[in-house]
């Protein structure tokens, strides 16, 4: 199977996001099970697409969805007194609760799924050691002049790691280049991206060069980067950094 040609590219994508329809998902399980290049793919869709989870910022729940949810709870009644045999119980708004008990399910069912189908030769890392362990999170999203999302920048330590989402190829004979923008002041040049498996990393990265409101911008340059410590070729994906 040709992962960017498949017609089962868009679905894999949609899968892992949890867009697809109930009945849709289920036929996606199930192949899953038989189809070892369709359990590779999915996996490259979580590479790609699980990086995005951790810009999420987590939200007040207002305190009349609370009140909602336990007056729901409140109108949970049994339906046998008799002690002998099983307590049922039925939600007063039972349409109500069905969709979503049957959602988070099937949720749960692709999450084991994915564990127990894992392609071969991918296993589970091991927790790192507090002793070794570095604080790293995501600090930009870059993304096309069209606003399509293209890279996320994740920083750890001194260390950028750059992660393809959707992009293009990069010519022959060419390379990408990252660089940093603060204000009005001219680019500087974090580093030329070597690609491998939709990564980029660039180490040694100098602390002010990414701070918050700083522009990160990736430009198409020659081969081993551009000859004059400023960007000459078309700057391809841009964003903000969002925490520094």
């Amino acid at each position: 199977m040709d992962r960017e040609e498949s017609p089962l590219n868009l679905i894999a994508a949609q899968y892992v996001l949890g867009t697809l329809s109930a009945s849709a998902r289920l036929r996606f399980q199930a192949r899953l099970q038989q189809e070892p290049a369709l359990r590779r793919l999915t996996y490259a869709w979580e590479r790609r697409l699980n990086p995005l989870t951790h810009l999420l910022v987590p939200r007040h729940v207002p305190p009349e969805v609370w009140q909602k949810i336990e007056a729901r709870l409140d109108a949970i009644v049994p339906l046998s007194s008799d002690p002998a045999q099983p307590v049922v119980v039925k939600a007063a708004n039972d349409g109500y609760w069905k969709p979503w008990a049957w959602a988070s399910s099937a949720i749960a069912a692709g999450l084991a799924l994915f564990i127990l189908v894992r392609p071969e030769g991918i296993t589970l890392q091991p927790p790192v050691t507090a002793q070794v362990q570095l604080v790293s999170h995501d600090v930009a999203v870059l993304s096309t002049d069209k606003n399509a999302p293209a890279w996320v920048v994740r920083q750890q330590g001194q260390t950028l790691v750059l992660s393809a989402l959707n992009t293009e190829a990069v010519p022959s004979g060419r390379d990408l280049e990252l660089w940093s923008i603060q204000g009005n002041t001219v680019p500087r040049s974090l580093g030329v991206l070597h690609i491998k498996n939709g990564q980029a990393t660039i180490s040694g990265v100098a602390a002010d060069l990414v701070v918050k409101d700083s522009t990160l911008a990736i430009s198409l340059e020659p081969k081993n980067g551009s000859p004059t410590g400023q960007p000459t070729g078309a700057v391809l994906y841009t964003g903000k950094i969002i925490r520094g």
